[in-house]
């Protein structure tokens, strides 16, 4: 009988193969695409079904699409910097290399990124030349405001830097597992390590940060989360995201950890409405997007102050969408869960594949 952990260990097997590299995904703006980096390269489809297309191919990783759509910046693993134009496909490598995480200003004129020894620059788009440097140590994620601060996060800490300083803001437990907020606020999401890297959360916290004020408020913990997910605990270790505007969570988690092998996958969104959403999973081999979904609702309220998770299972699969097929449980826990900035649409990456979900 496998135990957790070593389900757990055996489905990142692939970072350790040469050649074998785990999808990364990001959906634009609008909702209406998806740029996904697979083994093969960096492939852009649609979300709702139709060809997509391997545009660059080659190592690349960290896909983000511009606020306006007109860029998908991505990272190649010899530190270029290369821009894609979603609708033509054609891509430009700017002059100057930046390492990842990246950031969009919100008019998307700028692209930020980090440079050795994990000093901030700034591109300009049009120019492609390094506009300013700033001295920002380089966090694992950052958000970037119309005001021009930054929300940054780090494995056990939350930042905000505004004009040129930076101030860090306490937390209580070990791990910062995902990070939004806008000019007024930051909204974050606690967890424990739940005795290793490797294993489900414990224990989870979401937080939130008043910028004006500087008052931290707890909007929700365990075991309350847990009692809202239908008393579940356990929890993917990277995969969480928040909303755009803060007020949502999507996650995955453990649905079942019986029978040992089978972990079933939980995406999900806290809602006020959600009708038939539809999830829409990416086969680079076969150009073409497929789908399967089955859905049940917990509870449906407004924000995460108020409480409240549609959850949406869902299972991965591999084939023809004309035909029904068994989930491929393979897959296992997500890498990377991103919102678009419309706040309707979720990408979710694996190992193996990439899903788009659509909130109507």
């Amino acid at each position: 009988m496998k135990s957790l952990l070593t389900i757990l260990a055996g489905l990142a097997l692939c970072a350790g193969m040469t050649g074998c590299r785990s999808y990364q995904a990001d959906v634009s703006p609008d909702g209406r695409s998806v740029a996904v980096v697979t083994d093969k390269g960096v492939t852009i489809g649609p979300a709702d079904g139709g060809k997509s297309r391997l545009v660059l191919k080659g190592a690349y990783d960290s896909p983000r699409y511009s606020p306006n759509g007109r860029f998908v910046a991505v990272h190649a693993t010899k530190s270029k910097t290369v821009l894609i134009d979603p609708r033509t496909g054609q891509s430009t490598t700017l002059s100057t290399a930046l390492e990842p995480p990246y950031a969009w200003r919100p008019d998307s004129s700028e692209l930020l990124g980090w440079r050795a020894p994990g000093r901030a620059s700034v591109l300009n788009v049009g120019k492609r030349i390094v506009v300013r440097g700033m001295d920002i140590p380089r966090p694992l994620d950052l958000v970037w405001f119309d005001d021009g601060s930054l929300a940054l996060k780090y494995s056990g800490s939350v930042a905000y830097w505004h004009g040129g300083a930076t101030k860090t803001i306490p937390t209580q437990l070990a791990s910062v597992s995902a990070l939004t907020g806008n000019s007024r606020s930051l909204v974050w999401m606690e967890t424990t390590e739940g005795g290793g890297s490797d294993l489900p959360h414990e224990k989870s916290i979401l937080r939130s940060y008043d910028l004006k004020t500087g008052a931290i408020s707890t909007l929700r913990e365990t075991p309350d989360i847990a009692n809202l997910l239908g008393g579940k605990r356990y929890f993917c270790p990277t995969a969480f995201s928040i909303s755009p505007d803060g007020d949502r969570l999507a996650f995955a988690g453990f649905e079942d950890l019986s029978p040992p092998g089978i972990l079933d996958q939980l995406l999900a969104v806290q809602r006020s409405r959600v009708s038939d959403p539809k999830n829409r999973a990416l086969k680079e081999k076969e150009n073409s997007f497929l789908s399967q979904v089955r859905m049940r609702v917990v509870t449906a309220t407004t924000s995460i102050r108020n409480g409240g998770f549609v959850e949406v299972a869902h299972s991965p699969t591999m084939g023809s969408s004309k035909k029904r097929l068994e989930p491929q449980w393979d897959w296992g826990c997500p890498n990377d869960i991103r919102w678009a900035r419309n706040g309707q649409s979720i990408s979710v990456a694996y190992t193996s594949g990439a899903q788009v979900l659509r909130l109507n």
